[in-house]
């Protein structure tokens, strides 16, 4: 049986009043406040997806978000690639989906009677201050980050002071590339960094105090829980795998997207409900209202007539879409 069930808690945007009066000193910069070049504005993506419902057919108002860098060759071309896969087998599932409603046969499941786990790294809480600076995380294993309104990304490790910082450099084709380099928070270049290390500390601190304030009032669970004990010898979880970051984030009406650079993508809907879509598209983690958390196989989802799973999945596929169209550009 591959549907696992796991207990989670995970907050939405929260208030910036506290972030907004530290940051009322920081003298920062165009470097930090500009939008990126070639960003995508809200209004210049196709129309939003469908509506949440069973029968999602109603176009809504175009106004998602998209925070990207240009595409660049060949890395981001096998970035692009990832996406197109990943869409690619959420749309044979709801073909599958909707064949096996109709009386079809079932789909082979080749992950039935394995141990899955789904994904194990996602956004808990975070916070929009795109109107200056950018977009601030916080994931499940303690760890912080920032989406800079110049698209590059920073991420405070979960303990310790170290932190990694993913810049963005043209290339003379035109295109973009992102190095990762990693520092301490006494050890980094503070002439081009010092501004932004400023800001990555100033988020964290706000989102761990909301997560403080939410796991004292029984809102949430403590962060660093046994949930990485729980993941097979194949997680990501190893000691030597890089820290995770934000590659992209969407805001649509209905939700947020979150790309993560361990290729996991998680759809935050506004009613609570969650989507997680990890290990290329295989696996698909459910967060119902009451943040319980549901693992399913592809295959499961439409072997097993998910419905709230599946109208959820068919919103994120459009995502993704847009995402993809965007990335063509």
């Amino acid at each position: 049986m591959v549907e696992r069930k796991l207990d989670s808690q995970s907050k939405q945007v929260m208030p910036v009043n506290n972030l907004t009066e530290k940051m009322a000193s920081c003298n920062f910069d165009n470097e930090v406040r500009d939008m990126p070049p070639g960003s995508t504005a809200p209004s210049a993506l196709s129309p939003e997806p469908a509506a949440l419902s069973s029968e999602p057919k109603q176009q809504l108002t175009p106004d998602a978000q998209v925070m990207q860098a240009p595409l660049s060759s060949p890395e981001i071309s096998d970035d692009l690639q990832e996406l197109v896969m990943m869409h690619s087998r959420l749309e044979e599932c709801l073909t599958n989906y909707e064949r096996i409603q109709n009386g079809g046969a079932k789909v082979e499941c080749p992950l039935k009677g394995g141990e899955v786990w789904g994904a194990n790294k996602w956004v808990t809480k975070h916070v929009d201050y795109t109107s200056k600076y950018g977009l601030g995380f916080l994931l499940n294993d303690g760890s912080s980050g920032v989406y800079f309104n110049d698209s590059t990304k920073a991420v405070h490790a979960s303990t310790g002071d170290n932190f990694v910082y993913v810049e963005r450099r043209k290339t003379s084709t035109g295109g973009v590339r992102e190095p990762v380099s990693m520092y301490t928070l006494t050890n980094y270049p503070e002439e081009t960094l010092k501004k932004k290390v400023t800001l990555l500390q100033h988020f964290r601190s706000y989102l761990l105090d909301q997560q403080k304030r939410e796991v004292e009032t029984g809102e949430a669970e403590p962060l660093t829980s046994n949930f990485e004990e729980r993941q097979d010898a194949s997680s990501d979880g190893d000691a030597a795998t890089p820290m995770v970051f934000m590659k992209k984030w969407i805001k649509t009406k209905h939700a947020m997207l979150f790309r993560l650079s361990n290729g996991t993508v998680q759809v935050e809907f506004y009613d609570g409900t969650e989507v997680l879509i990890s290990s290329e598209g295989n696996l698909i983690t459910f967060v119902d209202k009451e943040k319980n958390r549901f693992v399913h196989s592809i295959a499961e989802i439409a072997n097993k007539q998910q419905g709230e799973v599946s109208r959820r999945l068919k919103y994120a596929k459009e995502i993704l879409s847009q995402l993809i169209s965007a990335s063509k550009r």
